[in-house]
């Protein structure tokens, strides 16, 4: 996480100073420090929810702060309420019942409070999404800004590390975590470009396709089955989106 964080704000703060974007202003700190508080949190909330959690579970659960996401963005900027748009956050409930029930069929104890954990993760990814397109509106410096959520993956990475004990950094791990870190900024980039653009409602549902990609790998990777209420949840939270994409 922390490997991943350093490149990540790196890359962006670099960028800046090369453009000419000597120093952030105090409305930019105060977003980007923003965004890198919820960033972190959400991803480490859904990190630990993965000791009860099958991966496949867990991603889909957490991609599905797009119905948090929809929610306020009815509320904060007026977006419009239609037909396709509530019958996508109903949908994004069932799926997520569905695998309640699923879980609860696998593991003996705790299902429960890690589902709770990874809710809050999604929560509190929806905000970070919502914050994004609030910051933007205020025209903060764009290539500071991006740097925030890998500045607050640094910090806190290097914080569990420490904690952990564990600061010898396996040469895989520095690998793996530059590729991630560089990922994650053509991901952020490009996500940012779009909510300059697009209906937060709208631009948050898409970018969450990943889950089906995450199940599909879990289940050649890890082992984790595809059960009857697995498969339906995978499918409620597919048409949640198609439906929540078409709401525009």
């Amino acid at each position: 996480m922390a490997i991943a964080g350093i490149v990540w704000s790196s890359v962006f703060i670099i960028t800046a100073l090369v453009s000419g974007q000597n120093s952030p202003s105090w409305v930019t700190i105060r977003w980007t420090l923003t965004i890198g508080i919820l960033s972190a949190f959400a991803n480490y909330l859904l990190i630990f929810s993965m000791r009860k959690l099958e991966a496949g579970v867990a991603t889909t659960i957490y991609r599905l702060n797009l119905a948090f996401a929809a929610i306020i963005a009815f509320i904060i900027f007026a977006e419009p309420v239609n037909f396709m748009k509530v019958c996508g956050l109903f949908l994004a409930c069932l799926s997520v019942f569905c695998f309640v029930q699923h879980q609860q069929k696998i593991v003996s104890g705790g299902v429960w409070l890690m589902l709770f954990i990874v809710l809050i993760g999604s929560l509190m990814r929806a905000v970070y999404g919502i914050s994004y397109k609030i910051a933007l509106d205020r025209n903060v410096q764009y290539l500071w800004f991006l740097s925030g959520p890998g500045l607050g993956w640094t910090v806190l990475g290097t914080i569990t590390a420490l904690k952990s004990g564990n600061l010898k950094i396996p040469v895989s791990n520095i690998k793996r975590g530059t590729i991630t870190g560089f990922l994650l900024c053509g991901l952020v980039y490009f996500f940012a470009k779009a909510l300059e653009y697009g209906q937060a409602s709208i631009i948050i549902p898409v970018s969450q396709m990943g889950f089906v990609v995450t199940a599909l790998l879990a289940w050649l990777f890890l082992g984790e089955k595809f059960t009857a209420r697995k498969v339906i949840g995978l499918s409620f939270a597919c048409l949640c989106i198609a439906f929540l994409s078409q709401s525009g």
